[in-house]
């Protein structure tokens, strides 16, 4: 059996036995609570939930004041209407709210095969938010790293022709308007110390491949009028 913790906005008990039964009988062991009112989905909340299913309509509390209050908790559960009747219009509006699927009560046989399907893009999407947040963890280590180094970093698309800068080279260069400057190649020229022009200049340019050293020492004269030596 799979574990699976479910809440169910649900005024029926009898409807939602037959819920758990459905679930039950295709092969999951759940944990359930039953929620009447936005008082408890609110304090409901506050747990871990592998799915939510919802009538659409209870007694002073529905299915799209559920789905609003679940969006705004922030929690990335599939929300799942099963309802007695419900309108096309309407199940759209929900769709498009925030529900993942819609099942009649009449039809519970299509419950397991739809929480199935949700339960594994949830972990997609889980997988996905924790390989951006890794990714975002990493740029903000080596923007951190770059500052307390001194040390920037240039990308050169060759198919292209543009240049990207790190927020460190901007800072190396005294550059305080990064969004002014779109041509940085032509910017970096501009910064090289005029006596150090010819050298570098014979050495890094990107047309001609094979005069590019692997290092170039240099001067620049930054905007504030400051000289810096910078290893390229």
């Amino acid at each position: 059996m799979n574990p699976l913790r479910v809440m169910l906005i649900e005024d029926s008990e009898l409807d939602a036995g037959l819920i758990l039964r459905q679930l039950f009988l295709a092969g999951y062991e759940t944990e359930s609570k039953r929620i009447e009112t936005a008082k408890e989905l609110q304090e409901a909340l506050q747990e871990t939930w592998d799915v939510i299913i919802a009538d659409f309509r209870l007694p002073g509390f529905d299915a799209i004041e559920a789905l609003k209050m679940v969006k705004n908790s922030g929690v990335d559960t599939p929300f799942i209407i099963v309802s007695g009747a419900i309108g096309e219009e309407t199940a759209v509006a929900l769709m498009r709210s925030g529900a993942r699927d819609y099942i009649m009560k009449d039809n519970l046989s299509r419950l397991a095969p739809v929480v199935e399907r949700e339960l594994i893009e949830a972990g997609i999407r889980l997988s996905q938010r924790k390989a951006h947040e890794a990714l975002m963890e990493s740029e903000r280590n080596l923007r951190t790293s770059q500052q307390i180094a001194h040390v920037g970093h240039w990308i050169y698309d060759i198919n292209s022709g543009l240049v990207s800068w790190s927020d460190e080279m901007f800072r190396i260069m005294g550059i305080e308007t990064p969004h002014l400057h779109t041509n940085l190649n032509d910017l970096w020229k501009t910064l090289v110390h005029p006596d150090d022009r010819d050298y570098v200049y014979a050495y890094s340019d990107f047309n001609e491949p094979q005069n590019l050293k692997e290092e170039l020492e240099y001067r620049i004269l930054r905007p504030d009028g400051s000289i810096r030596y910078v290893l390229s």
